[in-house]
């Protein structure tokens, strides 16, 4: 392993009271030093001889950075080479600027620019965490090193979430360094050229960092009796919050959590581009995934008793076709998710459990129909719409039966009181 320092020698003070920094080499336990072309005074130091001034260790940083570029570009054969010839060939190749820079913060935006509304979102928030963790500075590509992702984890771990609150999962420690491989991964598919023997991306890494896998997601699912709560609560139409046109947080929360409860855990964003209920079936197609599967997600939903009174709640009656009403009230799925939350949370509060969200009406389906209703685990699997790759094979001869998810439904439904459905 190769690593760089920029150093300062007390006994290597110029006439004129400035002292050259040097840039330390280390390599397979020995050192070498290397001049640049910065000098700095002594104010521009501590009385450890360490640099403070934030333009030069800017532009030692860019230098390192360069240094580091070359050696990435030996590959395994730097690791044979001496240090002092690893440093003749660094010397050489920086001095006559045969290097390859990328503004990875630049280069991330841009290929944000061509990503779902969704995707974009999230690929957002991962690049503003790698701009918390360099202090909103834009870095080259060169600096992403397997110990600057080990690094940015340790801060991911450390920063204390939005507004003080408490952190409540590590999924972030995941999810960035995952966006930050797939940008990474972008860009030497961009810029390595096999057919002109041009690879001035050859260093990856990610061959000595492995992504933190995502962790286990907490308990989301909720019980008979705290579903039956919900189902049971009451709107209290003057003392419930702020309205949002025709509707009310927690009565929008507690009907849409049992309507995606009742249709087999069905996602916000699916209830709110609802199209397609003809003859008394809900046919969409899982936002979610359709773009990665062969079957577009198709879904198929039997509308039961139980949740009708529902869909006609907020049908939009001026269209022969049932269409539900929520476009018209919100500019986008996830603002409406997050009324929903709201609502959710009141109405937790109320009954006196802990917070969940909008999500849990699907973990509880799939818990409630294995635990209590005693539906097989591969039905409850396929119901809920999820792919399995042991089982991709399989699953291009057999047809599927929309019809055994319905009586699986059927039966978790029937587990419940209805009546107090308005």
């Amino acid at each position: 392993m190769t690593t760089f320092r920029a150093v300062v020698f007390e006994h290597h003070q110029k006439q004129d009271g400035t002292y050259n920094v040097k840039i330390r080499v280390t390599h397979n336990g020995c050192k070498r030093y290397i001049a640049t072309n910065h000098y700095v005074r002594k104010d521009q130091m501590t009385r450890g001889l360490k640099i403070k001034d934030a333009r030069v260790v800017s532009l030692l940083e860019e230098t390192i950075a360069q240094m580091r570029l070359e050696v990435s570009k030996l590959g395994i054969v730097a690791d044979s080479m001496s240090v002092q010839e690893l440093v003749d060939i660094i010397s050489e190749n920086v001095k006559k600027g045969d290097y390859f820079t990328l503004n990875f913060v630049k280069y991330w935006r841009e290929k944000i620019k061509g990503m779902k509304k969704g995707t974009a979102q999230v690929y957002m928030t991962a690049l503003n965490a790698v701009l918390r963790f360099t202090k909103g500075k834009e870095i080259d590509i060169s600096v992403i090193t397997s110990q600057w992702l080990r690094e940015f984890v340790q801060f991911i771990d450390r920063e204390p979430a939005p507004g003080g609150r408490a952190k409540t999962g590590g999924r972030a420690r995941s999810l960035y360094p995952a966006c930050i491989r797939h940008i990474y991964n972008l860009a030497r598919e961009e810029f390595n050229d096999e057919s002109k023997d041009y690879f001035p991306l050859q260093y990856n890494p990610f061959t000595r960092f492995s992504v933190p896998k995502t962790p286990r997601s907490k308990e989301k699912a909720l019980s008979v009796s705290v579903i039956q709560r919900i189902i049971d609560y009451k709107i209290d139409r003057d003392n419930c919050g702020v309205r949002r046109g025709e509707f009310y947080p927690e009565e929008l929360a507690r009907d849409m959590f049992l309507l995606s409860f009742g249709l087999i855990g069905m996602n916000a964003a699916d209830i709110y581009e609802m199209r397609k209920v003809r003859n008394g079936i809900v046919d969409y197609e899982r936002k979610k995934t359709r773009d990665r599967r062969d079957d577009r997600a198709r879904m198929k939903v039997r509308v039961e008793p139980e949740i009708r009174k529902l869909l006609e709640k907020y049908r939009n009656h001026e269209n022969d076709v049932l269409e539900l009403v929520f476009a018209d009230h919100y500019s986008d799925p996830t603002s409406m998710a997050n009324t929903i939350n709201i609502g959710l949370a009141r109405i937790a509060d109320a009954i006196g459990v802990e917070r969940f969200t909008f999500y849990a009406a699907r973990h509880s389906w799939a818990t409630i129909a294995y635990n209590v209703a005693r539906i097989d685990k591969w039905l409850i699997h396929s119901a809920i719409n999820h792919t399995d790759k042991t089982m991709s094979i399989t699953d291009i001869y057999i047809a599927k039966d929309y019809s055994l998810f319905w009586d699986a439904n059927k039966k978790v439904l029937s587990l419940f009181r209805w009546d107090s459905i308005l």
